[in-house]
């Protein structure tokens, strides 16, 4: 049977629903959630309210065992990647499709991410892993009638942005992604 999961390889998406108030809604489609250990490095690296937000969600999650960390080993080689001029976080991610494209069985993964670079970087595409932007992961809740509007959400994420001490723009992608497994396009993850 073929199963899918969330995989958060971004910080984006976790800091737009913290600011949104709704980090929530990772677990509405039912899917289990898996979190990068570059990811959780990233969000203790720096100090805003969405991170503080995000860490204490996805802190809780783990320990409820909701979500689950996907183990990169990136961050205890940070300085290394730094060194030989390699980002850390595009690392993370290599790792992560180098290892699902190993995997032998049907399962699909939905990367969630916001970082405009990762669906351009060459590592891309791999099988069994969906691309989806937060947009269309909320477009796709609206439709399933788990939250009433995609879109206020988003404004709402953007204007307690904007109001916190460390505001940045949100909202600023030039473009999304909602691409579905590639053995069937007529195939939703949820």
């Amino acid at each position: 049977m073929t199963k899918c999961s969330i995989l958060i390889v971004d910080t984006g998406p976790l800091k737009t629903l913290a600011y949104a108030g709704r980090l929530d809604l990772l677990l509405k489609p039912g899917l289990p959630v898996l979190v990068t250990d570059m990811v959780l490095e990233e969000l203790r690296a720096k100090n805003t309210d969405g991170n503080a937000a995000a860490l204490a969600f996805l802190s809780d999650c783990l320990l409820k065992k909701s979500a689950e960390e996907y183990k990169t080993g990136v961050p205890e080689k940070i300085e290394i990647y730094r060194g030989l001029g390699q980002d850390p976080g595009d690392e993370s991610i290599r790792i992560c499709l180098r290892q699902l494209a190993a995997k032998d069985d049907d399962d699909s993964v939905l990367l969630l991410f916001e970082d405009n670079d990762l669906a351009k970087n060459s590592f891309l595409p791999v099988d069994n892993v969906n691309l989806l932007t937060t947009r269309p992961f909320l477009q796709r809740l609206e439709t399933l009638q788990h939250i009433d509007s995609a879109e206020d959400l988003l404004r709402e994420a953007e204007r307690k942005s904007a109001e916190s001490d460390n505001a940045r723009a949100l909202l600023n992608r030039k473009r999304e992604h909602d691409v579905p497994p590639r053995k069937d396009s007529q195939v939703r993850p949820f």
